[in-house]
């Protein structure tokens, strides 16, 4: 399977948007697959970027290619790989996006948005390494478009139109 490691900084997205994209499409995914994985990618190599080392830096690996699930049939996998500090984000408590902005805790609003994006998402701690292992399932998507973000009153309303909250 395609892979590319580089150091974990925001200004390396485009060259892991280029291969995943490249490689999604040659897999058949959709168009809008295709940006949900573009989303998800940005959420999760940001996270990296920020938390995964600290001060020290470090770096992402992607790898993708096709895969056969059991349940889902054939699919366009991706696994993020980073060398950071032990963390589950899978672990992360369910945002109540009910709630107010005021009574509102703050994070998990991204792993929230990767859960609803993929159709398969796994975490493994293998050795010293992070591996967050996701998948969409090729041709079995048929719901509305999502949202652009940048077509939305800002990051809370975005999520309230993609989640169908008012």
């Amino acid at each position: 399977m395609p892979r590319l490691r580089l150091p974990a900084r925001t200004e390396n997205i485009g060259r892991f948007r280029d291969l995943l994209m490249n490689h999604a499409a040659q897999a058949g995914l959709s168009p809008e697959q295709c940006f949900d994985l573009d989303v998800v990618l940005e959420e999760l190599v940001v996270n990296v970027a920020s938390y995964a080392y600290g001060d020290s830096g470090g770096d992402v690996e992607i790898e993708c290619g096709p895969y056969r699930s059991e349940d889902k049939g054939p699919c366009f996998r991706v696994v993020f790989r980073d060398w950071g500090s032990p963390f589950n984000p899978l672990d992360a408590a369910t945002p109540d996006m009910d709630a107010d902005d005021a009574a509102r805790s703050q994070g998990g609003f991204g792993i929230h948005l990767v859960r609803h994006k993929v159709d398969l998402l796994s975490y493994d701690r293998v050795r010293d390494k992070n591996e967050l292992t996701l998948a969409l399932a090729l041709g079995q998507r048929d719901k509305a478009a999502s949202p652009a973000p940048s077509t939305s009153p800002g990051l809370w309303g975005w999520f309230r139109k993609l989640f169908g909250r008012p």
